[in-house]
């Protein structure tokens, strides 16, 4: 062998293991790649998170949110223009029409969801406001010749812009704190729980069943629809009783948060008391039993409790000016 081969040999033999080793390195990622992916994927976890889990604008408190904005709007939409109609069809007060898309659209300036507000006086008597999904409100002439003609003592200092604002305001935390949505989300999940409950039983029922006496199974049967029968009603009872509850604390937190409305757009926040005072003289005209049943059943606290409360966040309001 020529000492020229022996040197190429030896080079190859050399070059080998290098070559290896750098197609190893090659192969393996770099720190800087597995930082990278690492830190996608936290992203990607915080975007899902974020969302399925977000802060409710209003409270920032964290909800699960299955509901998306852009289904809120296409609902409200889609139920507004039947509901106004249903309900009396648009007044025939065209300036109090106007005063209050003024004051509504005056409210809704800071709001962050982004929804398609839109103000509407209903013609009809009743005392009502009401709020759809997406940012549809309704006002009543009903509470509208309240404003303009009930004046009560200690209130003299309040415009009727402020009363207007009162209602809306209260309307508007509904839409923007999700409380229409919420309520199906949360019904949503109470059948899925009640139907999985159903399901179990009914494999239960069917595969441990022994009995194959024609007398005991009519017994075993009437038995089942008797359980079948209790624990739907009490499954019933126990859905209306949360949802309610849920109703009253969201009636709560929209009269708090719309007192804060009402301050930051330069409304006196006092106006959400006159308003609860005025809905206790219409109960005044109730007799005392039928007023603790509507009471008992209805989605709303009583006037007084909200009174009391409403006096409690004015003077958190005021305290916070103060500081």
């Amino acid at each position: 062998m020529s000492a020229a081969a022996g040197l190429t040999n030896d080079f190859q033999v050399n070059q080998n293991p290098v070559k290896k080793d750098v197609l190893q390195d090659a192969e393996k990622p770099t720190d800087s790649k597995i930082k990278v992916i690492t830190k996608k994927a936290f992203e990607i976890f915080k975007e899902v998170y974020d969302f399925v889990y977000a802060k409710n604008p209003i409270t920032q408190k964290r909800q699960f949110w299955v509901i998306p904005t852009s289904f809120e709007k296409l609902v409200g939409s889609w139920m507004y223009a039947s509901y106004v109609v249903n309900e009396g069809g648009k007044t025939f007060d065209e300036e109090s029409a106007r005063l209050v898309q003024e004051i509504g659209q005056d409210l809704t300036k800071k709001t962050k969801r982004g929804l398609n507000w839109q103000f509407t006086q209903i013609r009809s008597q009743e005392i009502n406001a009401f709020c759809l999904p997406g940012g549809k409100i309704c006002i009543y002439d009903g509470i509208i010749e309240g404003i303009k003609k009930v004046n009560i003592e200690g209130y003299a200092d309040l415009s009727k812009e402020d009363k207007i604002a009162a209602v809306l305001s209260h309307e508007i935390i509904h839409a923007e704190a999700r409380h229409v949505a919420r309520k199906i989300e949360k019904l949503f999940v109470i059948n899925l729980i009640l139907i999985g409950i159903k399901v179990c039983t009914d494999i239960f029922i069917n595969v441990f069943r022994v009995n194959t006496d024609e007398k005991q199974m009519k017994k075993e049967k009437l038995y089942l629809d008797i359980a079948k029968f209790v624990t739907e009603h009490l499954t019933t009872l126990f859905t209306k009783s949360y949802m309610l509850a849920g109703s009253r604390a969201q009636e709560y937190e929209a009269d708090k948060y719309g007192m804060y409305l009402m301050k930051d757009n330069g409304y006196n926040p006092k106006a959400a008391l006159w308003l609860q005072e005025f809905l206790i003289k219409r109960e005044l005209e109730t007799s005392d039993w039928i007023k603790k049943i509507y009471e008992f059943f209805s989605t709303h606290p009583g006037a007084k409790n909200r009174l009391e409360k409403n006096r409690e966040t004015l003077n958190e309001i005021e305290e916070k000016k103060v500081l």
